[in-house]
């Protein structure tokens, strides 16, 4: 039996992603990261310039759909996945984002 108490099954997966402060002027830089991890309450973001806890990120993600297209008929190549969020605590190898509960796919 796993002593892993996560409420969510996480995936080891490098989607692309961009990161935006909440509340920061349109004319500040996003940040372009890859997830390390991800499941359905946050992720885990690679970075050496890691946003301090509480910070308040808008993340979009991209979520390739090759192995989709496979299936079902799809014209695009990725769906964006926007989500609000927090970070929940930063280390020298990057920072965790929870997710908030509403998602926007598009």
């Amino acid at each position: 039996m796993s002593n892993d108490k996560r409420k969510y099954e996480r995936f080891e997966l490098g989607l692309p992603a961009t990161i935006a402060q909440s509340g920061v002027a349109e004319e500040e830089e996003v940040i372009h990261l890859l997830t390390r991890d991800i499941c359905a309450g946050g992720a885990f973001f690679t970075t050496t310039h890691a946003l301090p806890a509480g910070t308040q990120v808008k993340v979009e993600l991209r979520l390739p759909l090759e192995k989709l297209k496979k299936i079902v008929e799809l014209d695009q190549e990725q769906v964006r996945l926007t989500i609000n969020g927090t970070v929940g605590r930063a280390d020298q190898s990057g920072f965790a984002v929870f997710f908030d509960e509403n998602y926007a796919f598009c």
